[in-house]
């Protein structure tokens, strides 16, 4: 009985504050319960045609784009000087929980990240590593809007993300330049 008023104690209190701090209980889902359940698309590889998520590109750094001769509409961004990495901002209105990129590395040397840019705060919502050989084109990779500061809030926001190519092959693939997530 005894075990039982204390296990029914700490679920109050649990509870409690998982009530009264939103934020606490939000980054607790996203960083604990979502990676074990949430389905990845992993092994989709097919290149989107469209995007209806409102996104602005702003500031670049160290980019290159060029156009990919075989694929039509779409673009690659990649660091333009390979020594350095390269970095896009851009600004997208959160009207979707998850969205998808495609990066693709051609080495274990190289990884592509996306941070949430707040003030002089950068927090890593997306990363991923290359591995020996080139990635698939086309490969989708997502990145949940809704794990962002304030992504608990049920109305859209405009977020500003900032992407970091770093490698000599790191790249990421954009529809006409303009759409970097669908």
């Amino acid at each position: 009985m005894r075990l039982a008023i204390i296990i029914l104690a700490g679920l109050v209190v649990i509870s409690s504050v998982f009530l009264y701090a939103p934020r606490l209980w939000h980054n607790t889902y996203c960083e604990l319960v979502l990676p074990l359940t949430e389905w990845e698309p992993e092994g989709v590889e097919r290149l989107l045609e469209c995007s209806n998520i409102p996104q602005t590109r702003l500031d670049s750094h160290n980019v290159s784009a060029l156009a990919d001769g075989n694929y039509n509409d779409w673009i690659v961004l990649s660091p333009a000087d390979k020594i350095y990495p390269a970095t896009q901002k851009i600004e997208v209105e959160g009207i979707r929980d998850k969205v998808i990129l495609f990066p693709r590395m051609g080495s274990e040397n190289d990884s592509v990240s996306v941070y949430q840019v707040v003030g002089d705060i950068h927090r890593q919502i997306f990363f991923a590593k290359g591995q020996k050989g080139w990635s698939n084109i086309g490969k989708q990779c997502m990145l949940r809007l809704g794990c962002t500061f304030d992504g608990y809030y049920k109305k859209p926001l405009k977020y500003t993300l900032e992407v970091h190519l770093k490698g000599p092959t790191a790249q990421l693939w954009t529809l006409r330049g303009e759409k970097i997530f669908f």
